[in-house]
């Protein structure tokens, strides 16, 4: 009994360890076959839209028209090179970002009380803050090859670019646009990027 039970051990750890052994494997496979993708975002046009108010704005009582902002841009998407045998899913998504500034927390502005003065003879409060805004306008899930390649010109956004409070971005706001995405593996880890920013002023029209 003590042998057959001895032999059992061995031999699960023998599949255990061969296991461990073809997951590194196929992980560090992966990795030698990735390619980079081909990505490129440019803005078209944005404009301010009146539509129907979304249920949170029903369950507050207002059934108003919310005015919404809508981004127009050009996409191109290539996977099919750095789509292999260990991919199962892709998801791409294409990001505005923009900066604003903002008082500093009441205790860093008494750390950073001084006013700090430029080589230009300008004056900087540290009182102020830089904060980043990242939205993302529109997304997709890429689930085989065949649907790898995404050359769309005039694609709208999908998603409504707002602050945390549901007040629309500034309509005038120096922005970017830029593609990220994250492989999904069958086995392995996740492979993030991005593309390269493409900087536009919004200049939103009202329609």
């Amino acid at each position: 009994m003590h042998s057959v039970m001895a032999r059992m051990n061995q031999m699960s750890s023998s599949v255990l360890v061969m296991g461990a052994l073809l997951l590194v494997a196929v992980a560090m496979s992966s990795q030698w076959l990735a390619r980079e993708p081909q990505l490129r975002v440019a803005f078209r046009r944005a404009q301010v839209v009146e539509r129907g108010a979304g249920m949170r704005h029903r369950r507050a009582g207002s059934a108003q028209p919310q005015k919404q902002l809508v981004v127009e841009f050009d996409l191109e998407a290539d996977f099919t090179q750095a789509w292999h045998w260990n991919v199962k899913n892709v998801y791409v998504s294409v990001v505005a970002s923009y900066n604003t500034t903002q008082l500093a927390p009441e205790g860093a502005q008494r750390r950073a009380s001084s006013t700090v003065v430029t080589s230009n003879g300008a004056t900087s409060d540290d009182s102020h803050v830089v904060v980043e805004h990242h939205m993302v306008l529109w997304d997709r899930v890429i689930s085989s090859q065949d649907e790898a390649r995404i050359f769309s010109s005039d694609l709208r956004s999908k998603y409504s670019p707002r602050h945390s409070d549901g007040s629309m971005v500034p309509l005038d706001r120096p922005m970017t646009l830029h593609v990220e995405y994250m492989i999904f593996p069958v086995v392995g880890a996740f492979t993030f990027g991005s593309s390269a920013l493409h900087a536009f002023v919004l200049n939103a029209e009202e329609s």
